[in-house]
């Protein structure tokens, strides 16, 4: 057997981005790009071409899928963060364009797209492709066994016909460790954009051998997408009307707070495009005392905006957590909202969420008999463990010596592959 036929991949599948990586024997783990790109955003677009005179549904994923987006609105279809919906019981099929989809073919038709544009390189042939799973899935009334046989199908229907699920922060674990000697209790927190896992190990390494004992884990359904929203609530749902009221009937009435829970998530603000909400919208801005605040709302929902709208939250997310304040901008089809928004702000905002992520990670330590002080190091690996708020919450707790970050987008994808080269 040659060393390509003995290469090990793995596959690091988020709810924000994708990333896989390939081990070759003797060699250091590297990540396979898809599109040019090492992480590879996980969106994919619906849009339908004429083809013989018919109609072709046809699908883009990745950057491809933002720029079918752009070319095909409104008559397609952009999907993300549909890794949130494994779990969920009550979430079977959805439609697209006339056709029903299945929770497993719409993962599956992304991870299709995915291994296209990643070329060969991802082409497992007859060998494992370890695939990371949370430590916890999440969701509305969640189910572990259903998430997992929906993901282990939708693998399938991609053609990764022999597949390990393993934790994501424990593949992160095996990419930290490398080259570490002697024993060391480490702690993996990773912290993606549905999910906040923590993994606590016991690594002892001598040489190129080395040996990983998993000593408890963890989870919780608060990252990143949860500290978007509390950008969305405290910047943009206030200039879309949120907290006003109108006229009605004589009487003077609140907008109602269950229009602005829809923007919870990027893909719910459509739902309000249904007839009577439109209709309902249309009559509170006729009596609103900020008519112009529900213009704004109504057009976002009517020209299908929440995509750009959640891109520019994330941007300014991210731009916080290298300034002490950014310019937040929206600007499309007349609706334009701009605030500037400080750090301070922003660590007030998610103060909450960071609270719960935190006691979850000191619940998972107390559960496996570990306090603070015995761990050696702390690895922080997803886009989230950038924000400010998180980080000093760990170096408040463990100290700032023990915490080790770096290749925090790939380390899960190519840590998985090194897993993978040690399985028999």
């Amino acid at each position: 057997m040659t060393d390509i036929e003995r290469k090990t991949i793995g596959i690091d599948f988020g709810t924000t981005n994708t990333v896989a990586a390939v081990k070759l024997p003797g060699i250091g783990p590297s990540t396979i790009q898809a599109a040019g790109r090492d992480s590879f955003p996980s969106l994919i677009c619906f849009y339908e071409e004429r083809e013989g005179g018919r109609k072709v549904l046809r699908a883009a994923a990745g950057p491809a899928a933002f720029e079918a987006y752009l070319s095909h609105a409104p008559d397609c279809r952009l999907v993300r963060s549909f890794k949130n919906h494994l779990a969920s019981r009550s979430i079977t099929e959805t439609a697209i364009l006339g056709r029903r989809f299945s929770v497993e073919q719409l993962v599956g038709a992304f991870l299709r797209e995915f291994r296209r544009e990643a070329g060969p390189t991802l082409d497992p042939g007859d060998t494992t492709v370890y695939a990371g799973r949370p430590v916890r899935f999440w969701g509305s009334d969640p189910d572990e066994g259903l998430a997992e046989s929906r993901l282990r199908a939708a693998y399938g229907l991609a053609g990764f016909d022999i597949l390990e699920f393993v934790n994501e922060s424990l593949g992160a674990a095996y990419f930290h460790v490398a080259g570490k000697t002697g024993e060391h209790i480490c702690l993996v927190a990773d912290l993606g954009g549905g999910t906040s896992d923590f993994s606590l190990i016991r690594v002892t390494a001598a040489g190129s051998e080395m040996q990983v004992e998993p000593l408890g884990q963890g989870g919780i359904g608060i990252a990143g997408d949860a500290l978007d929203y509390r950008i969305i609530q405290n910047v943009v749902s206030p200039q879309l009307g949120q907290g006003t009221y109108f006229q009605s009937f004589g009487k003077r009435l609140p907008v109602p707070k269950h229009i602005f829970s829809k923007f919870e998530r990027w893909s719910e603000i459509s739902s309000l495009r249904a007839h009577k909400t439109m209709r309902d919208l249309i009559a509170i801005r006729d009596g609103s005392e900020h008519p112009e605040r529900i213009d704004a709302l109504i057009a976002i929902v009517e020209n299908e905006l929440s995509l750009e709208l959640y891109d520019a939250v994330a941007r300014a997310k991210v731009a916080l957590s290298a300034s002490d304040e950014v310019e937040f901008l929206f600007a499309a089809d007349a609706v334009e909202i701009r605030r500037t928004i400080a750090r301070a702000e922003f660590d007030a905002w998610i103060a909450a969420d960071v609270d719960e992520i935190l006691a979850r990670m000191l619940s998972t330590l107390e559960k496996a008999g570990v306090v603070p002080s015995d761990v050696d190091h702390v690895f922080m690996t997803g886009g989230t463990s950038f924000v400010p708020a998180i980080r000093r919450r760990m170096e408040d707790c463990f100290g700032a010596g023990k915490l080790m970050a770096g290749d925090e987008f790939v380390s899960v994808a190519a840590g998985l592959a090194v897993y993978g080269e040690g399985r028999p």
